[in-house]
């Protein structure tokens, strides 16, 4: 009787192993940057604004953001490590999510904290509807003449950020959000 119990427990430790293993590859194998192959539109601080990609250097995944014809743009630079999406900066890397995604994780970005506080929304913008977004915020609530203050940031899988707001007093504004996404012929 002891081996049948054995032969059991050992099955469910393979079994559980085997389905543990399959949920963190699935997981690893999300990407929340930007798809290569699509040229990104919409609005940033009430400015619109397109963004495409140019090169991969340095691990880095490089696109051109544009907000006007008027004005220069500039190159974003972005990569994922197995610990999350960054951004280059001038004085470092800026993880933008860490990775693995679990609700609830933590992480400090130039001494704010921030916490991911949806791991499966759906979200409808005027690019789209995303399924599986990952929501983050700013942890530090700030009391500004007694007003709660944080920006809350929206990921989707294979878009990057798809929108972001600017929550004070009570008010949601809109900062940043994708208004469309057009694949590029090849």
């Amino acid at each position: 009787m002891k081996n049948v119990y054995k032969s059991i427990f050992a099955f469910a430790i393979i079994f559980a192993s085997i389905i543990l293993l399959y949920t963190d590859t699935a997981i690893a194998k999300t990407s929340y940057m930007r798809d290569k192959n699509k040229i990104y539109y919409g609005i940033d601080s009430a400015m619109p604004f397109t963004e495409k990609y140019v090169k991969t250097k340095n691990g880095y995944r490089i696109t051109y953001f544009n907000k006007s014809e008027d004005m220069d743009g500039y190159y974003n630079w972005q990569k994922e490590t197995k610990t999350g999406l960054y951004l280059k900066t001038v004085e470092e890397p800026m993880k933008l999510l860490p990775y693995p995604i679990k609700l609830g994780k933590t992480w400090e970005v130039f001494g704010e904290v921030n916490r991911i506080i949806d791991t499966d929304a759906t979200v409808k913008i005027k690019a789209g509807t995303f399924k599986h977004v990952v929501v983050a915020r700013d942890n530090s609530t700030e009391n500004i003449n007694k007003d709660i203050y944080c920006i809350k940031s929206y990921y989707a899988p294979n878009a990057g950020k798809i929108k972001e707001e600017l929550i004070e007093n009570n008010q949601i504004y809109t900062i940043y959000e994708l208004t469309k996404i057009k694949t590029i012929k090849k």
